[in-house]
């Protein structure tokens, strides 16, 4: 069975491509050179000839996932490796038409996305936080069991993606402050995350070679309080 590593693997490769609405690429093409949010998935499942087959379409995409009982939590899919990501508006997703707006991605399980997101952006990895997605699912015959999990022993502390813009405030942030400060870092400690955290983050997951979003996910706080201090 294909992992859903594999799958993301596979789709990651194709960063740089065009957005294309509509286009429709061929199964055994190993490298189309256009996508758009719904054709990027159909094709990636499959060429790896998973089973049952993902149709085409963001909307039937998600009517898929409720046909084989794995619709799951949106919150749940951010930190789920190659969990699908909906967002629709102006209609019932589930019915038998199109919903006005309507679109997929990729859930790299870190915060961030694999999609094809328009042609303003082609394909390319993006904040999966903050975008006001409506369903999520996991891809009926994809392996998961391999698929980076929420560290357990995370500090009770964390329960969201942190990140910016929009600038993101609260008693968590400034916690994660104060902790970068205690391991040494040049850090404010006023509970907001600005360009200036943000730039800490990304310089920390540099450091402890974790992915560098400059998201403050589960690895990233656990790291603050369980990687060795760097003297």
């Amino acid at each position: 069975m294909t992992s859903a590593a594999d799958l993301v693997g596979l789709l990651l490769k194709q960063k740089g491509d065009r957005y294309l609405f509509g286009v429709e690429n061929k199964i055994a093409n190993p490298n189309p050179s256009a996508f758009d949010c719904a054709e990027l998935i159909e094709w990636g499942c499959g060429r790896f000839k998973i089973d049952p087959r993902m149709p085409d379409g963001s909307w039937l995409q998600a009517q898929h996932c409720r046909r084989h009982d794995t619709l799951i939590k949106v919150s749940r899919a951010i930190d789920t490796q190659g969990a699908l990501l909906f967002r629709f508006a102006g209609g019932n997703p589930f019915g038998k038409t199109r919903p006005d707006s309507a679109h997929v991605a990729v859930s790299l399980g870190n915060g961030s996305t694999i999609e094809a997101r328009g042609r303003k952006f082609g394909v390319n990895s993006f904040n999966a936080v903050g975008r006001n997605w409506t369903h999520a699912g996991l891809i009926p015959g994809l392996d998961y069991s391999g698929s980076p999990k929420k560290i357990s022993g995370t500090p009770k502390g964390w329960h969201r993606h942190i990140t910016q813009p929009p600038v993101m405030a609260g008693d968590d942030v400034r916690t994660w402050q104060l902790k970068m400060k205690d391991r040494g870092w040049r850090i404010r400690t006023d509970g907001v995350y600005d360009k200036d955290s943000e730039q800490v983050c990304v310089q920390f997951q540099r450091e402890k070679k974790l992915e560098i979003d400059g998201v403050i996910g589960p690895q990233t706080w656990h790291a603050t309080w369980h990687a060795p201090v760097t003297p």
